[in-house]
């Protein structure tokens, strides 16, 4: 058996390369829907005439239909591999951090500039799990129940940037989230006229 060392470079290339083709093919869903809506739309006219539904056409919404089928499955193998790198990364990171903190890691200009680098979870994925933690409160419920929540719900996902903590003594992930609350009430998402410390889902916009 070849105990022969994975190339580093090759594995990362290899990676890039599965999950470009899963993106592009989970990205495509929406078009093929649409497609497939209007093919099921000339099929019940014609059915409708009195018209047999043409080979070509049987054979485009099989085909759409394979093709979706197939973007539900990349999309479902991107999620998995979202979960499974998540704590990984997060886990690499931590150990620079504490190879730094230790004098054994990559040397960085001040302290500051750690900071500005430490990688953190994005707005958009924090905006995801408050809406997550909202919908599982029932679609209502106070400031800090929702981030309880979302302290549940990102056990172990947590980067070392979302950490750490602001001039203000804020964690910067939680601090993040505030922001991205009222980036939401702004766009509709939450209710504007909640009760203070409330944080509330839009009576239209429950099912985003």
């Amino acid at each position: 058996m070849d105990d022969a060392p994975l190339d580093r470079d090759t594995v990362l290339h290899w990676l890039k390369d599965e999950l470009g083709r899963l993106t592009g093919t989970a990205s495509e869903q929406a078009a093929l829907r649409a497609q497939l809506k209007e093919v099921a739309r000339s099929s019940e006219r014609l059915q409708a005439q009195g018209h047999p539904i043409p080979d070509d056409l049987r054979r485009l919404k099989l085909d759409l239909m394979m093709r979706l089928e197939n973007g539900e499955q990349a999309a479902a193998e991107l999620k998995h591999w979202a979960e499974g790198l998540r704590p990984l990364l997060a886990s690499i990171d931590a150990a620079l951090t504490k190879a730094r903190q230790s004098g054994n890691g990559p040397k960085t200009k001040g302290s500051r500039k750690r900071k500005e680098k430490a990688p953190r979870t994005s707005q958009e994925v924090l905006r995801e799990y408050l809406l997550a933690a909202l919908r599982e409160l029932g679609g209502s419920a106070k400031c800090s129940e929702v981030i309880d929540k979302m302290r549940d719900i990102l056990a172990g996902q947590l980067l070392p940037g979302d950490l750490m903590k602001r001039k203000t003594g804020e964690i910067v992930w939680e601090n993040n989230t505030h922001w991205e609350r009222n980036a939401l009430v702004k766009e509709g998402i939450l209710k504007k006229n909640s009760p203070r410390g409330i944080w509330e889902l839009a009576e239209q916009k429950d099912k985003i």
